[in-house]
C-alpha cells in the first residue's frame, strides 16, 4: 500500500527517471511540466510510466517544506527536503514546483544545495506551460543514496510580494533500472501553504503605531476596544494581549503582529522589535 507524508509546513513534484540505453542517457532530468499540478500530467500516462496506477505500490513519498513553520514569511528562505523509498530500487527521480494558484506562474526562487544531484529548469514562451521553473533530479542524482532510497535537499526562497494562494506540488518515481519506462512507480501530492508578506504595504492603518516596551504594548493612534496577536518570524502565535494587563518578557529580536478591532477585524498588521 502506498504511502504519502507532506510535513511542513510544502507540495512539489517529483519524477522522471534517469537510464543508460546502450550507454546512452535517456534523460537528465524529468522534462518541464510533469508535477500534476495546475493541468500538468504526471509520468504516469500512456506513453511514459504508466504501468502501474499513480501512487501505488509499497513504496513512499515524503517532502519535508521548512523547519516548523505554519506560515510562508516574504523574503525567508526554506530548506526543502524530498524523500523516495522504495525497497530493493536504486533508480529515482523528482521535480518540484511552486507556483501562485492564481496565474499558475512560479513564483519564488530555488537555490540549489548540491548540483551535482539537482538541477533548475524553466518553460520557455512557447511551450504549454510558460513561467513555470522546476527543481529536478540530474543524471547523477538519480541514483540511490541507499538501496531503495533517495533524498534531494534544495531550498526555496520566497519573494517580496505573496499572493494568498500559493502551492507545492510534487511528483516522484521509484524504477526498477532495466533501462525502460516500464514496471515503474510514480508519487504525486500536493500542499497549499499559508503565507504572510511582512512588506511595507501590510499596513493598513499609518495613523496606528504599535510598540513594545517594558512587558507593555502600547497601541498609540487607536482608543478603542482591541486585541493584538504576535507571532514569531514562523509565523507560531505566541501572545494574544488585549490591553488588560501586563505581558510575559518577549525574547529580544523581531516579531509580527495583527491589530484587531472588537470585531475580530484586520486594523492594522506589521512587525516590530523587542529590546532585552
Amino acid at each position: 500500500m502506498k504511502k504519502v507524508t507532506v510535513i511542513i509546513i510544502s507540495s512539489f513534484s517529483l519524477f522522471l527517471l534517469v537510464s543508460f540505453s546502450q550507454g546512452i542517457r535517456k534523460s537528465a532530468g524529468a522534462p518541464n511540466s510533469h508535477t500534476g499540478g495546475m493541468g500538468e500530467p504526471t509520468c504516469a500516462k500512456v506513453g511514459c510510466h504508466n504501468t502501474y496506477e499513480l501512487n501505488s505500490g509499497t513504496g513512499s513519498l515524503s517532502v519535508k517544506f521548512g523547519l516548523d513553520e505554519v506560515k510562508v514569511i516574504s523574503g525567508n528562505t526554506y530548506p526543502i527536503e524530498v524523500k523516495v523509498e522504495y525497497d530493493s530500487l536504486v533508480k529515482f527521480g523528482f521535480q518540484t514546483m511552486i507556483v501562485d494558484a492564481q496565474t499558475g506562474l512560479s513564483i519564488g526562487s530555488f537555490e540549489l544545495n548540491n548540483a551535482l544531484d539537482a538541477q533548475i529548469t524553466a518553460t520557455d514562451d512557447g511551450e504549454q506551460f510558460p513561467g513555470r521553473t522546476y527543481i529536478t533530479h540530474t543524471f547523477e542524482g538519480a541514483e540511490s543514496d541507499i538501496e531503495g532510497s533517495k533524498i534531494w535537499t534544495f531550498s526555496w526562497i520566497a519573494p517580496d510580494d505573496l499572493p494568498n494562494d500559493l502551492r507545492l506540488y510534487t511528483t516522484a518515481i521509484a524504477a526498477d533500472n532495466d533501462l525502460e519506462m516500464f514496471n515503474d512507480y510514480v508519487y504525486q501530492d500536493s500542499l497549499l501553504l499559508g503565507t504572510w508578506s511582512t512588506g511595507i504595504e501590510d499596513d493598513i492603518d499609518e495613523s496606528i503605531t504599535v510598540r513594545y516596551f517594558d512587558k507593555s504594548f502600547f497601541i498609540d493612534g487607536w482608543n478603542d476596544s482591541y486585541q493584538l496577536n504576535v507571532y514569531d518570524l514562523k509565523g507560531r502565535l505566541i501572545l494574544v494581549f488585549d490591553g488588560e494587563e501586563d505581558t510575559k518578557q518577549l525574547d529580544q529580536g523581531i516579531f509580527l503582529y495583527k491589530l484587531l478591532d472588537k470585531n475580530n477585524q484586520v486594523i492594522k498588521k506589521g512587525k516590530f522589535l523587542s529590546h532585552d
